[in-house]
C-alpha cells in the first residue's frame, strides 16, 4: 500500500505541475497498469480467494498487455485514457465488493471494523472507483462534445480524490483514533 500511495504522490504531483498539457495524459497511460498492479497485489493478499493468489500475475499481464493495446492502437499515447480505466475500475471494484462480501460471511475478527485499516482503504476505493468510473471513463468523449463540461465535472473527481486520501489516512490511524 505505501508502494501505491508512493506512486500517487509522484503522479498526482507531475499532473499539478504539467496541468493543461499534453504530458498529462502521457502519464495516465503509465499510471493506470501501475496503479492496477499495486491494488491487485494488495487484494491478492487480502482476499481469501486461493485461485486469485496463484493467478495474480496473469490477472495483472493480461492487463498491461490491454493497457498497452489500448494506448498505442486505440486511444494513443497523447490523448485521453478512458478505456483502460474502466476495464481497470472495474476490475477493482469487483475486488472491493469481494472485499465487502467476506467481511459479511468471514469477518477478520470480533474486532469493531473501524479498527480495521483495510476497511477503510477498501472504502475509499469503493467511494473513488464508483464515482469516478462513469465521470473519467467517459472524459475523453465528453472532452470532444464539450471541453468546458469536461473540465468542470472534474471538481467530482477533486472531491473523490480527497475523500480517498482522507479515507486512507483514517486507515493508517484508525486503530490510535478507534479505541
Amino acid at each position: 500500500m505505501s508502494i501505491l500511495l508512493a506512486i500517487v504522490l509522484i503522479f498526482e504531483s507531475f499532473d499539478y505541475i504539467f496541468i493543461d498539457t499534453i504530458y498529462i495524459n502521457v502519464l495516465d497511460h503509465l499510471y493506470q497498469p501501475l496503479e492496477f498492479t499495486c491494488l491487485t497485489l494488495v487484494y491478492s493478499v487480502t482476499l481469501n480467494w486461493s485461485w486469485f493468489k496463484a493467478k495474480k500475475w496473469v490477472v495483472i499481464t493480461l492487463f498491461w498487455i490491454l493497457a498497452a493495446v489500448l494506448t498505442f492502437f486505440v486511444e494513443g499515447v497523447y490523448n485521453l485514457n478512458t478505456l483502460s480505466f474502466i476495464v481497470g475500475s472495474f476490475i477493482v471494484l469487483i475486488y472491493a465488493f469481494a472485499y465487502e462480501l467476506q467481511l459479511f460471511t468471514t469477518p477478520p475478527s470480533k474486532e469493531n471494523l473501524t479498527r480495521q485499516p483495510f476497511f477503510w482503504i477498501n472504502t475509499a476505493h469503493l467511494f473513488f472507483y464508483l464515482g469516478t468510473f462513469f465521470q473519467m471513463g467517459f472524459d475523453a468523449y465528453l472532452h470532444n462534445k464539450s471541453p468546458e463540461t469536461s473540465y468542470n465535472l472534474y471538481l467530482i473527481n477533486y472531491i473523490l480524490n480527497f475523500t480517498v486520501y482522507t479515507l486512507y489516512l483514517a486507515g493508517l490511524t484508525c486503530r490510535m483514533i478507534f479505541k
